[in-house]
This record gives C-alpha cells, structure tokens and sequence, in this order.
C-alpha cells in the first residue's frame, strides 16, 4: 500500500508506503499524528461510506421533505391555494418517492418548478418551497452517485477527526492518494478545507482501520463508546453555527471496538491472533483483561486478585488494548492498526517488549503503522524486524521541517542514524553538563 499526502495541515509532501511495519519519526509538532489520523479517514470513509452516506442521507431527505410539507401545509392555510394533491402529492412519503424516481429528469423537475410559478402566492414562500425541492432532488441525485457518496462521507469523518481543518494555511489545493498496486486507486482533492473530488477507481482489501490514540481510554469505554460523535454540539459564535464534536471519530471507533470485548466470541471461532492475544499480557505484564459477565465489569487479572480497569498502571492498559482488540478479530491482515507514540506510559524495557510485539503482529499479516520519538522503541523495532527477518517490510520516516515551517517526511529506511541523531540531540546537549 501507499499513501501520498501533499499540503495536510503541517505535510509539504509525504510519500508512504506501508508495507507491513511503517515507522514515522520525528520531533512533536512535525505532523507524525496526522499521518496516521488521515490514513484512518480514508480507510474508515471507505468501510463506512454506505452507513455514514446512504443512511444519514436518506434520514436527511426524510427530514427535509416533512420539514417541505408543514411548510407547504402553512402556505396553503395562509394562501387558499391547493398545493399538496394538486402540485405535490398528497404526503410526504409519496413525494420522496417521485423525487427519487425522476431526481435525474430535468422534464419532471422543471414541470412541477412551472407549475408552482402559476400559482397565487407570496413570492417568499414560493421560493422558500422550490428551494427546498432543489435540496432534496440533489440529495437524491448524489445517493445514486458512489463517488458522492464518498466524498459527503470523507467530509463527514474529516469534520470528527479535524474538525475541518485540514488544509495546509494558504495553499490553493491539497490532495492525498491511496492505493495498494501501482497506481492511485483513490484520490481525494480539498480546496478551503472542503472535499472537491473523491475518486475510487477499485475496491481495496483494507476494510478497516483502528487508531489508538491512549490506552486510558480503557476505563472509559462505557463512556466513550456511546458519546456523540460526529453531530456533537452546534455553538452559536459571531452569526455563525460552529461544530464542536464531542469526541473525534477515531475515540469513538476505538471505544466500541474494545466495548466489544463483553460480548464472548463463539467457541468455533478460530484465528491465530485471538491464540497470541490470550497469552500476549499473560506472558508479559503476568496478567491479562477479562468481562466479569456475572458482574458486568471488566477487569485485570493476575494470579487470584482481580483490579479495575481505573486501578491499573498506563504501561499494562496499552498491552490490554492490543489484547481486547486481537480478541474482538479487530484486527487481521485487513485491518491496519495506527498506534500514535505507542512508547507513552510504558518505560524503556517494556518500550523493548512492546515493539517485538508490534514486529511479530506485522509478520503475522496485520499492517501496522506507527509514529514515535523513542530512540528506545525505533530500536526495538530494528532489533526484532532483524531478527524476525522483517527488514524487507519495515520501512521508516522522518519529519524534516522546511525553511517554510511546515514538514516533509522523508525516507530513511537506509539510513536510520538520521532518526537517531535527531532525536537523541537533545540529550547529547546535556550529557556533559556540569563534568
């Protein structure tokens, strides 16, 4: 697979290819994060363009055609003019169901447009209600459309994960392609933060993907998993609505992936990553994650002592998520795993452990990509892919800032001291200090 990425937020350009393990070095504030936050966009605008686009749609016409009818019904009570049996269809639903039958017959649309011309009402209310058919038969033109349907729902998870604004600060266009032969399967165009192209030209093997941001999220899952998300709250700021979601996209998904972990598989459910998920934590923390069913709660076991999610170190939760999430068949060699700074809570030995993990994941099939600045951890991962012989497919990335403060990431697979000098200059400044 790879991901080319030109003017996103702090990106210049980026070309990634992620071909089992992809590591993205770098110092803070040099776009690592958004690699991984706009890879899970286009992944999850894919795998949820029916439920995002072809629902939401349909329950925004539902809406907007009964929302035309009472305004219709005022007019006619104001007017005396029969509108509703005469113009339009007795009822709502019949309507939506004319629109969406003739939405492409410029004949039938522009009929009944002439029609309501020749009646007696306020000029107003007459536009009010061909305004609102316009709405609706564009709708029902962009449902049948696959690629406008992308597109509304790319937008729809941009708006979650950034809170649209995603464009590079004065740049006339972004573009991001994705693909996983030679080509570009999918290329996306933005202009002012708003999505102007989504073309799709084959379906693509990766069907999910799943964005670890923290691993505390582990005893907030009931909370989490059924937050608002992506409507959120309107706040009324200067005349304007503005969108303030309560949580992005990517907490959301995680939350109810891992709240999935109540429910117990089938016992002839079989997979190898479920295998290496009942002993990962075991093996390492000495304890593993488990749903008390009698209890309705999730706990850390270890030996005969139970603890509370709440109860339990950062570093142990991060080897928990990765259990749920193994368990719960959340990941598999179609479903990428993006973890940002997966060195967070854990200390350099489990630094170490936690990275073969992540190598052995990735020789088993599931793509991975990752960002960090541990020198401790992007070591590891050069340690075990040697040893694992993964080399071929671990590829690594560095974000170098331009004389135009933004950020291009270069490839460094050859060249790993580059990640290592820069990340370890800080140290190297103080090493000495007061010898």
């Amino acid at each position: 697979m790879r991901l080319n990425i030109t003017h996103i937020n702090k990106i210049k350009k980026a070309d990634i290819i992620l071909n089992g393990l992809t590591v993205i070095a770098g110092n803070n504030d040099s776009g690592k994060s958004t690699v991984g936050k706009l890879l899970f966009s286009v992944i999850k605008s894919l795998s949820n363009a029916d439920r995002l686009s072809s629902q939401s749609q349909d329950r925004i016409m539902r809406l907007n055609c009964a929302a035309l009818y009472m305004y219709v019904k005022h007019t006619e009570t104001e007017s005396g003019e029969k509108i509703k049996g005469v113009i339009l269809p007795s009822t709502a639903a019949a309507f939506l169901k004319e629109v969406e039958s003739f939405a492409n017959d410029k004949r039938w649309v522009s009929q009944l447009k002439d029609k309501l011309e020749k009646i007696n009402i306020v000029p107003q209310q007459r536009a009010k209600i061909i305004r609102s058919i316009d709405q609706l038969v564009q709708l029902a033109t962009e449902s049948s459309n696959s690629e406008k349907m992308l597109e509304r729902a790319f937008q729809s998870i941009i708006g979650a994960e950034f809170l649209n604004s995603i464009c590079t600060y004065n740049t006339e266009m972004s573009e991001i392609c994705f693909s996983e032969e030679q080509g570009k399967d999918i290329t996306i165009q933005i202009k002012e933060n708003k999505v102007t192209g989504f073309k799709c030209k084959t379906e693509t093997f990766v069907k999910d993907a799943t964005l670890v941001e923290s691993p505390l999220y582990i005893h907030l899952i009931d909370i989490l998993a059924n937050a608002q998300m992506p409507g959120g709250h309107y706040f009324n700021i200067a005349g304007k609505d503005v969108l303030r979601p309560l949580i992005n996209y990517h907490i959301k998904d995680m939350a109810q992936k891992l709240d999935a972990f109540r429910f117990s598989l089938p016992d002839n459910v079989y997979s190898p990553f479920i295998q290496k998920a009942q002993t990962l934590t075991d093996n390492i923390t000495g304890g593993h994650f488990y749903f008390d069913n009698a209890k309705r709660n999730m706990y850390w076991k270890k030996g005969e002592q139970n603890y509370a999610p709440v109860n339990v170190a950062s570093g142990i939760k991060a080897f928990g998520v990765l259990q749920m999430l193994l368990e719960t068949q959340a990941l598999d060699e179609s479903k990428i795993l993006i973890w940002d700074e997966p060195e967070n809570h854990l200390h350099p030995e489990w630094q170490i452990k936690f990275a073969s993990v992540l190598v052995e994941l990735a020789k088993a099939g599931i793509p991975i990509l990752i960002s960090s600045h541990s020198p401790y951890f992007i070591q590891a991962v050069r340690y075990f892919a040697d040893k694992l012989s993964m080399n071929d497919f671990v590829n690594y990335y560095l974000a170098e800032e331009t004389e135009d403060e933004l950020c291009v990431l270069e490839d460094v697979t050859d060249d790993l001291n580059r990640i290592f000098m820069k990340l370890a200059q800080p140290m190297n400044e103080i090493v000495n200090l007061g010898l």
